[in-house]
């Protein structure tokens, strides 16, 4: 508490001489001001998080488009909450100034148009126990710093255009009980090192560019219910001590390089043998139709009145015909397309953006067809100006 003398003669300067009132109170003031700025800043997610973990969002928001974001209340700003952040361990004293920062325990922007990469300083989030940047438009590699992410219990980065390895690092999250990368475009092996997932219940990698066999390491997770590796060009047989998960239910393997020309090949046997347990193993048989979506349909900032075209292509690649009667677009956009597409074959249809108002057009694009596996639809953006 701040009082203010009555009198010039209540307060003496250092030199003998007495303060003017006037000098007193407005020194006052200026304490009062001061302090109340001070304490409004405690509020903000900068003084609630260590340098590094508010870094690392920050970052995530410069490399992924943040201006761009449907979910963005509060960023950037640093004296306010962030939307899908969630922090905890937070303390303050009685004037609610913070005495112990917290960590970030969430993150979750599923579906907000996320463009752009993932920064590496996300692995300093070594807290973070929820992590959901699913149906946005991702790309580049998963930085292998996510390793370090060890308090993690659900990653969902699936729906994106992510490319290059799975990490090995991501073994290290012993805690992980579900782990979704499906819908992007990795390559190469499926890490042994994942087999070190010993609390994992839900593995789905489909929809990626996945090579070589199903490694043997896998086998050691022994609380997985759900395994998704449809879509991939995965060869090779089942391991066989995959016979011994107790908890799997299902394993999709659609879509694949396995070898089933006959029903003695090591694949065949191995899934006959899963089946045999009551596992239900989908496997890609002939006369299926599988749909993939390609093409970037982020049309970006456009004036209004103007019209502006983009590809989308449809593909076939499972080994029956496929045929689609229309295409679902959301209010803004345009595109046409009806007829057969033969396995094998792919098909470039032109989707157009003519924004009438200032605003932002966005959802999602369905191709309607008789396509029995894949993924019929793709996300489609464009803003007004």
């Amino acid at each position: 508490m701040i009082t203010i003398p009555s009198s010039p003669i209540a307060r003496k300067s250092a030199s003998g001489g007495f303060l003017p009132l006037a000098r007193l109170m407005l020194a006052a003031c200026a304490l009062l001001v001061s302090t109340g700025t001070a304490r409004a800043l405690q509020t903000g997610i900068q003084n609630e998080l260590s340098a590094a973990e508010y870094q690392a969002l920050l970052d995530l928001y410069n490399s992924a488009g943040g201006k761009g974001w449907l979910n963005d209340q509060g960023w950037p700003n640093p004296a306010k909450s962030w939307q899908g952040v969630t922090i905890q361990g937070v303390e303050r004293d009685g004037n609610g100034d913070v005495v112990t920062k917290g960590t970030v325990s969430a993150l979750l922007l599923p579906r907000s148009l996320l463009v752009g990469t993932l920064p590496a300083s996300l692995g300093n989030l070594t807290h973070l126990q929820n992590f959901d940047l699913s149906s946005n438009q991702l790309s580049g590699p998963i930085p292998a710093t996510f390793g370090g992410m060890t308090e993690l219990l659900v990653c969902n980065l699936s729906g994106n255009k992510l490319s290059g390895r799975i990490p090995t690092s991501l073994g290290n999250l012993t805690k992980l009980g579900s782990l979704d990368l499906g819908d992007n475009k990795l390559t190469g092996p499926i890490p042994a090192e994942l087999g070190n997932l010993s609390k994992l219940k839900i593995l789905s990698l489909f929809n990626n560019a996945l090579t070589g066999p199903i490694p043997t390491a896998l086998g050691g997770l022994t609380l997985i219910e759900s395994i998704d590796f449809g879509i991939n060009f995965l060869n090779g047989a089942i391991p066989a001590n995959f016979l011994k998960l107790k908890h799997l239910t299902s394993m999709e393997l659609l879509g694949n390089d396995f070898d089933d020309r006959n029903p003695n090949t090591p694949f065949m046997k191995s899934r006959q043998a899963l089946a045999d347990k009551g596992v239900a193993v989908p496997y890609l048989p002939q006369r299926h139709r599988i749909i993939a979506l390609t093409g970037d349909l982020a049309f970006g900032s456009r004036k209004v009145n103007t019209r502006t075209s983009l590809k989308l292509t449809i593909s076939n690649t499972g080994d029956f015909a496929m045929k689609v009667t229309r295409l679902k677009l959301p209010v803004g956009f345009k595109g046409n397309f009806t007829g057969t597409i033969q396995p094998g074959k792919k098909k470039a249809v032109t989707i157009t953006f003519a924004p009438t108002a200032k605003k932002l057009y966005a959802g999602q694009l369905t191709v309607v067809s008789d396509a029995n596996y894949g993924t019929p639809t793709a996300r489609i953006s464009g803003t007004g100006n």
